[in-house]
């Protein structure tokens, strides 16, 4: 007798009831990762709202951004420490080995190999190696998870963790008293950045429509759409339009390839009939308020901001004018900015940034031109992995999904991909799941 359920890592034969105990053990591992992602991985932030609100997070200026590059964060550093612990157990409790698939496990590799070896060339190296330590340990938990999980089971961990992260952001806010819709610079953030809660309720989003359409939908149905229809409202208010538009284009995607042909021509036909009564009915007005829309509540500072994607491209600018000098090998991994070299950009662009904003220039900068070829490389082949394939298992179009919302995002954001949320180490874990993988698994998904 062969047992399977959504929460066994694998199909576990019924001999003296070991069953059970594979049952139970994903669950403590969940429990366990959901406290430890809450207290290091992303530290939950309970006055940020309050703080936005009143204006108070750019005091201390450049000094401050300084101090806070050359300390780190110690309970960060604490927590990664356990987080690295943590995954040598999981590893060691693992039967189903990961090795290379395809060409996209070697460029990971290489990939790895390249980012590392930056440090021989980095402008701080104490920094470099620092950056590298943690990204390094982030990674490997992915490889832990990966590993030991399926990817519905991972879908169900980021559920469990985006799921909560976003109810006790709402109870913050109202415990702070700063939910504010009529507020026309209010964001919801709750206890993360308003960026950051946007790509927590994006995960939300495509992990719960997984869920929905997979065997057991019917069983928990009601509950994973309301989770869904709360995601969805509260990623509209965080007003962060990277995100935004990352859950579109990404949940659209999956959406439309999940349903069936019918639905598709019927959606489709849907959307024509909408725009079109809509300009037959607001005339030239649709483009108004299709600007308006765009800026997500935000007014006419979002509108103006547009032009320079919110002062990124003066920040690229300047960055780029360094990236001519060493375009093969960059200035070391992510340590283009650091507490030698912020105080002059914020002379130059006259702001102080804590990362450039894109993942693909700070590659770009940290490991030159071959560093981003392998990047982008990277999440090509895992996106030709994926689709191939959700072509013997649609669960596949799962972390297909996921790396066209994480190519989305990486255009304007930095820290999914050097990063120690849950957000990077979301996306960490289904490239590495493309990328190291058992063939024989393909039919267990």
């Amino acid at each position: 007798m062969v047992t399977s359920s959504l929460f066994s890592p694998h199909p576990v034969p019924d001999l003296n009831g070991q069953h059970e105990q594979e049952r139970i053990w994903p669950w403590i591992a969940f429990l366990f990762f959901m406290l430890l992602i809450f207290s290091a991985s992303t530290p939950f932030m309970f006055y940020w709202p309050m703080e936005e609100l009143l204006g108070q997070h750019f005091k201390g200026g450049i000094a401050a951004g300084i101090a806070h590059l050359q300390a780190g964060n110690p309970k960060r550093r604490a927590g990664m420490v356990v987080l690295f612990i943590t995954s040598l157990i999981i590893l060691a409790r693992t039967k189903n080995r990961l090795q290379i698939s395809g060409m996209l496990g070697f460029v990971l590799i290489f990939y790895w190999f390249w980012i590392m070896l930056s440090m021989t060339w980095s402008i701080d190296p104490a920094y470099t190696i620092r950056r590298l330590a943690v990204v390094f340990i982030v990674w490997f938990s992915a490889f832990a998870m990966a590993s030991r999980f399926t990817l519905r089971q991972l879908a169900v961990l980021a559920v469990f963790i985006t799921g909560s992260t976003l109810l006790i952001g709402i109870a913050n806010e109202l415990r702070l008293n700063t939910f504010d819709l009529a507020r026309e610079k209010w964001r919801f953030s709750g206890v993360l950045h308003c960026v950051s809660m946007g790509w927590n309720c994006g995960i939300l989003s495509l992990s719960t429509i997984f869920l929905l359409t997979g065997e057991h939908r019917k069983r928990y149905q009601v509950l994973l759409w309301s989770i869904l229809t709360t995601a969805i409202i509260f990623l509209l208010l965080t007003k962060t339009r990277t995100a935004v538009g990352a859950a579109i284009v990404s949940v659209g995607f999956y959406w439309f390839k999940v349903v069936s042909a019918p639905r598709k021509v019927f959606m489709v036909l849907g959307v024509i009939i909408i725009l079109s009564a809509s300009y037959v009915t607001l005339g030239n007005r649709l483009f108004y308020y299709g600007e308006e829309a765009s800026t997500l509540g935000r007014g006419e500072a979002a509108k103006s901001s547009v032009s320079s994607l919110t002062g990124r491209l003066p920040l690229w600018k300047y960055c780029f004018k360094f990236a001519a000098e060493r375009p093969l090998q960059g200035y070391g991994f992510s340590s283009f900015i650091n507490a030698e070299t912020i105080e002059d950009i914020f002379l130059n662009v006259g702001w102080a940034p804590g990362s450039i904003h894109s993942g693909y220039v700070n590659e770009l900068m940290g490991t030159g031109v071959v560093g981003m070829g392998a990047l982008i490389t990277m999440l090509f082949l895992a996106l030709k992995r994926a689709l191939a394939l959700a072509k013997k298992n649609p669960a596949y179009l799962y972390p297909a999904s996921a790396i066209i919302w994480l190519c989305f995002n990486l255009f304007l954001e930095t820290t999914l991909i050097i990063g120690t949320s849950f957000m990077a180490f979301w996306g960490m874990m289904l490239l590495t799941k493309l990328a190291f993988m058992p063939a024989e698994e393909v039919k267990q998904q």
